[in-house]
């Protein structure tokens, strides 16, 4: 039986060794990001394990008052990590630090560093008291730095113990000298006094660095590196830590890519209204002014590109082309026959003038056959359009002439129209309208006459003018 619990304390024992070697062991590998641009940049940074351990000052109390001050000398590096206290009751404890021997900065605030405070319930005496305040303050190899542990309850003090001799060494390790300090009210003396010399009831818990190397995928050996991402990418670090099996760690870092779509691309009418929407992101910027999902008229054919911007900012870009047909609906115009430029088109003759469409003619030309304006639709390209209304004038009027020399000016006119007959009188002068209508009379009785067009609408009109032997039809154009 004896062999049996000595066995069974072996087995605990080394259960309990390969369980705090290998919490030792663990590492963590920590990224800035993991999705990202393309063409950002990412640190990955090894946070190594340390070797932790606690120092006790004593627990003995006898004394006690706010809070103390005193010294931590390094042996080795070591990171300050947080503190056990011995309250005598409830409270909330206080924790500042500054990075030299606190001899001489009892009394006053100044290069004292708040590193926090956290409420804390009392454990039993004699049992130290954690104190949740993460210090996190690293003592390089040979350096004191300073403490001051203290209650913030005026009410509730902290155990100590009276010492023998300030500044003096009263427990250590392999890595630290804890010194004997001073008591004092909270916040520091407070106009009290500095009792001395007394040392802190509680508990040190620190940690020193374990020896590490590191080797990344990128050929960096450093603790920590900073990469451009120019695709989702699996970084990976293989970290040798003493006392331990080599490990690897992995990271993937995914870029984003917005999956933006312009849409398909879009053929219009000259005149047209389009409405371009992207998607795949969370806003759009469009090429050309446009904006997007707001309709507009395109001026011209042309490629339009969107960039689309995700949630992180990322973007990416597509692109359409919109076309815009056009339609040729000039008019070219020859006596009475009125002819569409366009060719290999759909053609339908309208009458502006009576307002009716001419639906028996759909050939390229049309003949009028009656004075009035008239008009061609034309589609072309599935797109149509409507040319202006081209005037004809002279169907039943013959312009004529004689053998006299008849003169009109200025043609056009604003207004006044002078006649001169080289060689005849004048007898009667008459305004036609464009259907032949007679629209006013005078009767000069001289070769030369002047007549007064101010009255009418600005438009082509005729004079008819008869003179001793003749008659002679002449367009006029009064604007």
């Amino acid at each position: 039986m004896k062999k049996f619990y000595v066995l069974l304390f072996s087995v605990l024992t080394l259960t309990l060794f390969t369980q705090q070697l290998s919490a030792q062991c663990t590492i963590q590998l920590l990224a800035s990001d993991t999705l990202v641009c393309a063409g950002d940049s990412v640190t990955l940074t090894v946070i190594p394990p340390t070797d932790a351990h606690q120092l006790t000052s004593t627990m003995t109390a006898g004394n006690n008052h706010r809070g103390n001050m005193f010294d931590i000398h390094a042996l080795n590096t070591v990171t300050i990590n947080s503190f056990d206290a011995h309250p005598m009751g409830n409270t909330t404890i206080a924790v500042y630090y500054r990075p030299t021997p606190f001899a001489g900065f009892e009394n006053s605030a100044s290069g004292w560093t708040l590193i926090g405070s956290a409420a804390v319930t009392a454990q039993p005496y004699g049992t130290p008291t954690p104190v949740p305040v993460a210090v996190d303050v690293t003592i390089p190899a040979g350096q004191t730095y300073s403490f001051y542990v203290t209650s913030t309850n005026t009410g509730v003090s902290l155990n100590y113990s009276d010492g023998t001799s300030q500044g003096a060494v009263y427990t250590s390790d392999a890595n630290i000298q804890f010194l004997q300090g001073v008591g004092m009210e909270y916040p520091f003396t407070n106009g009290g006094g500095i009792f001395t010399p007394r040392i802190w009831n509680g508990r040190i818990n620190y940690s020193t660095p374990i020896t590490t190397s590191y080797l990344w995928s990128n050929g960096d050996t450093t603790a920590s590196i900073s990469t451009e991402i120019t695709a989702t990418s699996q970084l990976s670090v293989d970290v040798n830590v003493s006392g331990c099996a080599p490990q690897t760690a992995m990271k993937t870092v995914v870029v984003s890519t917005p999956p933006v779509q312009a849409g398909a691309d879009v053929t219009v009418c000259e005149g047209e209204a389009v409405t371009l929407g992207g998607s795949g992101a969370v806003s759009y910027s469009w090429t050309n002014g446009v904006t997007d999902s707001v309709s507009f008229v395109p001026q011209a054919s042309g490629q339009y590109v969107v960039t689309g911007t995700d949630s992180i900012g990322c973007t990416a870009s597509d692109s359409l082309t919109v076309t815009v047909n056009t339609v040729d609906n000039g008019i070219s115009v020859n006596g009475l026959t009125l002819s569409a430029e366009a060719s290999g088109a759909v053609y339908a003759w309208y009458d502006c003038t009576n307002d009716t469409l001419l639906s028996l003619v759909s050939t390229q030309s049309y003949t009028a056959t009656a004075n009035g304006s008239y008009a061609v639709i034309v589609t072309q390209n599935n797109c149509t359009d409507t040319s202006a209304c081209e005037l004809i004038t002279t169907v039943g009027i013959e312009e004529n002439s004689g053998p006299d020399v008849l003169i009109l000016s200025p043609n056009p006119t604003d207004g006044t129209l002078n006649i001169r007959s080289e060689g005849q009188v004048v007898r009667q002068v008459s305004i036609l309208g464009v259907n032949g209508q007679v629209l006013g009379n005078s009767f000069p009785m001289a070769a030369q006459t002047s007549i007064d067009l101010s009255a009418y609408a600005a438009g082509v009109y005729f004079v008819r003018i008869h003179t001793e032997n003749e008659t002679y039809i002449r367009k006029v154009i009064r604007r």
